[in-house]
């Protein structure tokens, strides 16, 4: 028998019990088969809500017994009704198939339907001993203990996290985006689906809702900008509903390490990097010169005529001076001659956040000067004196002034308020109150 045959057979039994119960059992038990007997037949040819088909079922159970141990005796009754027992089995794993995955809780819990069956069940075989009923007894005693096996097995599964996540590291500059992927696989035996989550604001996870097929690989995608600079491994928070969704498991673990990089220390970097590809004279200082110069020739104010050479603009051409030379002659014009980047620095912060933020700046401030070769004025002070004030500087001279700068920075407590700002309601209303108190004469 397959599985997806098992649910089909087994409600076809429970109908054919009904149907002999409503037939055969003298009223009022064969009204009551009769209407049970209703709802399970229209489930053949269209399924009902999950919850709604997993209580008239347990109530069918429940009653079939009691009508049928009239005919039969209730031990009997209670045999015959046991194969339909695994129908409750199988619509508590769609109902929990049906059911989104829940919210995070550490360690396992047990669901609102794992309590409510077994409460009721167990009221059940309490009003089986009172009424001295073995079949209703029986019955409730089998539903039961289904229950209890099904609800040990998932406790078994959820005990250690069956999701397990491949350890990935992430850099990423502070205030700065970055995304990587995360793998995880299912090591159990069953298709799990599972809510995942995290208590970090600046950590993004997608998609928060996982399902997993047994044995299945699966991948996430991870998108972490983090206030702060150093280390963390952030928790990734895992919550997992049972396959018959008696019990929930909440896990917490830390897959991804996340190294935040300060953005002073990476301004820092880089321009040691450009100090030593350009330590020879070459490189990025030269071509930057070069252009520096090409760009100055072509600016808007005139400077003379020369002869053309290949690859000027045709605008350029003096086609009067041409024409009256018998040659090609161009017009050059000159830029006026720029004064340099001023990099004006306060050193006072008041949180290693600004000064993170300050240091990265004025680094990549003389950084882009000295990679177009422009000449750079450096003041810098703090609230008692001027600590640097030099120019114009060549731009690796410059860059090396403003990183020895960048370590000079001078931590001040903020002022603290001490007066509350004004309530102008009020104020408002003591005035007018006191506009109406007549002055003593």
């Amino acid at each position: 028998m397959s599985l997806r045959a098992a649910p089909l057979l087994a409600r076809g039994y429970l109908v054919l019990l009904l149907l002999v119960a409503t037939l055969v059992v003298p009223a009022p038990h064969s009204w009551v088969a009769l209407m049970l007997l209703v709802p399970q037949a229209a489930a053949l040819s269209r399924p009902l809500p999950y919850r709604l088909d997993l209580v008239i079922t347990v109530v069918a159970l429940l009653l079939l017994p009691l009508g049928l141990s009239a005919l039969v005796g209730p031990i009997f009754a209670a045999l015959v009704v046991a194969p339909a027992l695994i129908l409750p089995d199988l619509q508590l794993q769609d109902l929990a198939r049906a059911q989104p995955a829940p919210p995070f809780h550490h360690g396992v819990r047990s669901t609102q339907t794992l309590n409510s069956l077994a409460l009721t069940l167990i009221a059940i075989a309490v009003l089986g001993i009172v009424a001295r009923n073995s079949a209703l007894l029986i019955v409730a005693g089998l539903l039961l203990l289904g229950l209890a096996v099904r609800a040990a097995w998932e406790a078994r599964l959820l005990r250690r996290p069956p999701l397990h996540f491949q350890a990935s590291q992430l850099r990423v500059l502070v205030g700065s985006q970055k995304s990587c992927r995360l793998e995880v696989r299912n090591s159990s035996r069953v298709e799990l689906r599972a809510n995942l989550s995290t208590p970090y604001s600046w950590l993004v996870i997608r998609p928060t809702r996982l399902r997993l097929g047994a044995g299945q690989n699966g991948s996430l995608e991870v998108s972490a900008a983090p206030p702060l600079a150093g280390p963390v491994a952030p928790e990734l928070r895992i919550a997992i509903r049972g396959p018959s969704g008696l019990l929930t498991a909440g896990y917490a673990e830390s897959p991804l390490e996340i190294h935040s990089i300060p953005k002073a220390r990476y301004a820092a970097w880089l321009a040691r990097q450009f100090l030593e590809e350009t330590s020879a004279g070459r490189g990025t200082t030269t071509v930057a010169l070069a252009t520096n110069e090409a760009a100055r020739r072509s600016g808007v104010e005139f400077f003379g005529i020369r002869d053309y050479q290949p690859g000027d603009r045709l605008r350029d051409i003096e086609w009067r001076h041409a024409l009256k030379f018998d040659k090609l002659l161009v017009k050059e014009h000159l830029d006026p001659p720029g004064g340099g980047a001023w990099i004006l620095v306060n050193l006072v912060v008041s949180t290693p956040e600004e000064a993170d933020w300050l240091g990265y700046h004025l680094v990549m401030t003389a950084f882009s000067a000295a990679r177009q070769a422009v000449p750079s004025f450096i003041l810098g002070y703090n609230e008692h004196e001027e600590i640097l004030s030099v120019g114009p500087l060549e731009g690796r001279e410059a860059l090396k002034q403003s990183l020895r700068l960048s370590t000079q920075l001078s931590r001040v407590e903020p002022l603290e308020r001490l007066l509350a700002p004004p309530n102008v309601l009020r104020l408002r209303r003591e005035t007018r109150a006191g506009s109406m108190i007549e002055a003593p004469s």
